[in-house]
């Protein structure tokens, strides 16, 4: 009886010691913003993800019928194409010269800044 006694009066002493470090304010603290930090990035990567997926699909989605209607029918398929026109008006102005920054300024496709040799 008495080793039972005192194998529970040891483990009863690992509980408490375990207990306070594992409540410690620096580990709390520690945990606390790990999780915190962890936990933003894998939202940010899951995001990122279902858009990604969202994105594809919908570049497929005018050869599946009922699809199609519904795309056509909510307006995504005329804001997309918008989308799809900026990016390549864009994309034009940069192989013209040019430049993207502000839509006002034009760059001279000539122009070398000064050499500092």
């Amino acid at each position: 009886m008495k080793k039972e006694k005192d194998k529970i009066e040891v483990l009863l002493d690992e509980i408490k010691r375990l207990n306070e470090v594992n409540h410690s304010p620096r580990n709390v603290i520690t945990k606390g913003l790990l999780n915190g930090i962890f936990t933003s990035i894998g939202a940010t990567f899951g995001f990122a993800l279902v858009v990604f997926l969202l994105g594809g699909l919908f570049r497929f989605v005018d050869g599946v019928p009922i699809l199609s209607d519904f795309y056509e029918d909510s307006g995504l398929k005329k804001i997309v194409q918008h989308q799809l026109e900026q990016i390549q008006e864009e994309e034009n102005q940069d192989v013209n010269g040019v430049s993207t920054g502000s839509g006002s300024e034009v760059v001279d496709e000539e122009y070398m800044p000064p050499s500092r040799f």
